[in-house]
C-alpha cells in the first residue's frame, strides 16, 4: 500500500509543481499561489484517503465473496453435482483473484510462484506494506480436493498470474480445467 501512496504522492507533487510554474509564469500574485498550494495539498490528502479506503473496500468485497461458496454448492442436491463443483471452483478462483489484487495493491507486486498463495495468509519477509491476511478462512482446496495451481508470472497471463484447478478429470492442461484466463468463457 505504501508503494501506491508514494505513487499518488509523486503524481500529486508533480501536479502541484506544474500548477506553481504556470501561476508564476502567468504573473500570479503570491496570495493566488498560496491559495492554489493549499487547494492542491487538500486534494493530495483526499487522494491518500481514497487509496486507503479502496484497500478496505477490496477486503470487504473479498469477505462477502468467501461466504458465497456454500450457497453455490446447493445445486449438488438436485443432481447437478459436476456443474455445481465447476461453479464452486469458479467462485473460489474469483475470490482468490480479489485477494491477490488486494495483495498487489498493498505490495505493488503479485506473489511469486515460490511464495504461492500462502502469502495471502502469512506475511512474506520482503513485504513491508503487507496488510493481510487477505483471506478470512484460509486457502481453499478445489471441489475435487486438490490445491489450486498458482504460477506468477503466468504463462497465459504474462504480466500477472495464472490460477487454475485441474477440474473433474484431475489432469492439468486438459479441457475441463477451470482457469482464471477462461473464467468469462462459456
Amino acid at each position: 500500500m505504501e508503494g501506491r501512496s508514494q505513487q499518488v504522492n509523486l503524481g500529486c507533487s508533480t501536479l502541484i509543481l506544474i500548477a506553481l510554474i504556470v501561476l508564476i509564469f502567468s504573473g500570479g500574485r503570491n496570495d493566488e499561489i498560496r491559495r492554489e498550494i493549499q487547494s492542491l495539498n487538500s486534494t493530495v490528502r483526499q487522494l491518500n484517503t481514497s487509496v486507503d479506503s479502496l484497500t478496505n473496500e477490496v477486503k470487504a468485497l473479498l469477505q462477502k465473496l468467501e461466504g458465497t461458496r456454500p450457497s453455490l454448492l446447493a445445486p449438488k442436491v438436485e443432481g447437478h453435482s459436476q456443474q455445481a463443483r465447476i461453479t464452486a471452483a469458479k467462485a473460489d478462483i474469483a475470490a482468490l483473484e480479489v485477494a491477490l489484487e488486494a495483495f498487489e495493491i498493498d505490495n505493488s507486486r503479485y506473489p511469486t510462484t515460490q511464495e504461492g498463495l500462502r502469502v495471502l495468509l502469512e506475511r512474506p519477509g520482503d513485504a513491508s506494506s503487507w496488510r493481510g491476511p487477505y483471506l478470512k478462512r484460509g486457502i481453499p482446496k478445489d471441489p475435487w480436493g486438490n490445491e489450486y495451481i498458482f504460477e506468477s508470472p503466468g504463462r497465459q497471463n504474462e504480466n500477472g498470474y495464472d490460477l487454475s484447478s485441474m477440474g473433474p478429470d484431475m489432469r492439468q492442461g486438459s479441457e475441463d480445467d477451470v482457469t482464471n484466463w477462461t473464467l468469462g468463457e462459456g
